[in-house]
């Protein structure tokens, strides 16, 4: 079984990813640009601002997470803006590679709330970053998956279950999601 997990900032991609993990034993992949910064010993505001005019930097990121994905193929969530499209003709092809090399996503995850509590749970994660950074990232985010593969990550009709985190606890997310896998498995 392996899950995707997408959705703007703050809507709990990594809080679910982890209890995920942690409660039903899949193998978690949440590499972010976070994660890329680190490897590549820049902050990530600054690898934020080179990936909003450099695709490369999300074909990298992307080339990451699938490769992370290959080393084990089932038993996993992955956590990622894209997860729900990886297996998508227009990412394989603008990273080079067949959907037989990817594994196959039995669950795809769309998470969603309103901005203003998506900036509220950021705001309390980050306290250094405002609301409109929030805003900010989105709108940049969105342009630069239209730019580097022509997804809008605003139209997620290929996920399988779209949950609205506002609604819910993380917990109940959680349950949600894991009830829908059972039933993907049948």
């Amino acid at each position: 079984m392996i899950i995707a997990i997408s959705g703007q900032s703050g809507c709990g991609n990594t809080t679910v990813t982890d209890l995920l993990e942690q409660a039903h034993g899949l193998r978690k992949i949440n590499f972010t640009l976070r994660n890329l910064a680190s490897e590549k010993n820049v902050s990530f505001h600054e690898l934020c601002a080179r990936a909003a005019i450099d695709p490369s930097i999300d074909l990298e990121l992307d080339h990451k997470i699938i490769e992370l994905l290959n080393e084990t193929k089932e038993n996993q969530v992955v956590g990622s803006r894209l997860a729900i499209w990886f297996g998508d003709p227009r990412i394989t092809t603008k990273l080079g590679i067949t959907s037989v090399e990817l594994p196959r996503i039995d669950l795809k995850v769309w998470l969603y709330a309103s901005f203003e509590v998506r900036a509220a749970r950021t705001h309390a994660i980050k306290p250094k970053e405002p609301p409109e950074y929030t805003q900010k990232r989105d709108a940049e985010d969105r342009q630069r998956y239209l730019r580097a593969y022509g997804i809008d990550v605003l139209e997620h009709s290929q996920a399988n279950l779209v949950i609205d985190t506002e609604k819910f606890n993380a917990k109940d997310v959680v349950a949600l999601i894991a009830e829908a896998a059972k039933r993907v498995k049948q």
